[in-house]
């Protein structure tokens, strides 16, 4: 049994709640979700011993959410908080597009203020937007909304390059590697194509392929041509011919010749972090609905929890 006003467990024979005061009735109550606003972590001066609050009218109650909106703090029915952004799971998720009819507020709008004086169950003591600021360089925010009218709160900034210097520098290295291999790819696509090969699971057929090329390599004509004529048919009975119309190998080209492959190739676009905030509808709670990980998994940070621990602590 749970109270129908805070959401704490009550006895079957209780009438009123011992943590808030309001009258059970015996009513039962599911337990809260997960997913339910947060716990509270601003609490008004004064009793709660009434359990809820009377607002006069329609206009009234307007009147107040629009007033707390401005000032940062937000209100659901168990009463007065901060919203909690630790609600909904990013492991999957996907960023919210802003729709392209509405310019993106980067002002400290209300909402922006909500998310930024809001606060993570985890970490009740500090701020979000505290933590970022601290955080992250160049920390921007701007609230924004969806083509399917979602309002939502987006972070971007940038990991201290100072305190990652040695992971960034072995990414940018990476990076330049992969570069000079989709060059080649573009420059020499026969001659890739059989390294390809001889790198994969044609075992044999592929390494003698390899051999021929590298034989001739810079005469792409030519790989072609010995390729395409040798006695030894498995790899074209299995992969095709060299050369631009067999499906295989124009798709080996267009995907290792992509330099979108190599991910990011400055340090700035290394750093980059982003968060999005979803508010609910009426704008009364807000959940972290989307981290992007890429960025954490240079430094060695995988998981959502573990990257929150090291905003907030």
């Amino acid at each position: 049994m749970f109270c129908a006003s805070c959401g704490k467990p009550t006895t079957p024979d209780a009438k009123f709640c011992k943590n808030c005061g309001a009258q059970t009735d015996g009513g039962q109550q599911t337990a809260p979700s997960v997913n339910d606003a947060a716990s509270i972590t601003e609490k008004p001066k004064g009793s709660r011993r009434a359990g809820k609050w009377v607002l006069i009218g329609v206009a009234g109650l307007i009147g107040l959410v629009v007033l707390l909106g401005a000032a940062g703090v937000l209100t659901d029915k168990t009463g007065w908080k901060v919203p909690n952004a630790q609600t909904a799971s990013t492991e999957s998720a996907t960023p919210v597009e802003a729709s392209a009819a509405r310019e993106s507020a980067r002002e400290n709008t209300p909402l922006i203020s909500a998310v930024r004086n809001g606060t993570i169950e985890a970490y009740p003591s500090v701020p979000i937007g505290k933590a970022f600021d601290t955080t992250f360089d160049n920390p921007q925010w701007r609230s924004d909304e969806s083509e399917k009218g979602v309002k939502f709160v987006e972070f971007n900034g940038r990991l201290k390059s100072s305190k990652h210097k040695d992971a960034f520098d072995k990414a940018l290295i990476q990076y330049h590697k992969c570069a000079a291999d989709v060059d080649e790819v573009r420059r020499m696509p026969n001659y890739s194509f059989t390294k390809y090969l001889a790198e994969g699971n044609f075992g044999y057929h592929g390494t003698q392929a390899f051999i021929m090329a590298q034989a001739n390599k810079g005469n792409e004509a030519k790989i072609a041509e010995l390729y395409n004529s040798s006695t030894d048919t498995y790899l074209v009975e299995q992969v095709g011919k060299v050369g631009p119309g067999n499906e295989f190998f124009d798709k080996y080209v267009k995907e290792a010749g992509d330099i979108k492959r190599c991910g990011p190739g400055t340090e700035e676009e290394l750093a980059a972090v982003r968060f999005q905030f979803e508010f609910t509808p009426d704008t009364t709670s807000f959940s972290l609905a989307y981290i992007d990980l890429e960025p954490w998994k240079r430094i060695d940070v995988f998981k959502r929890e573990a990257v929150l621990e090291y905003v907030f602590r």
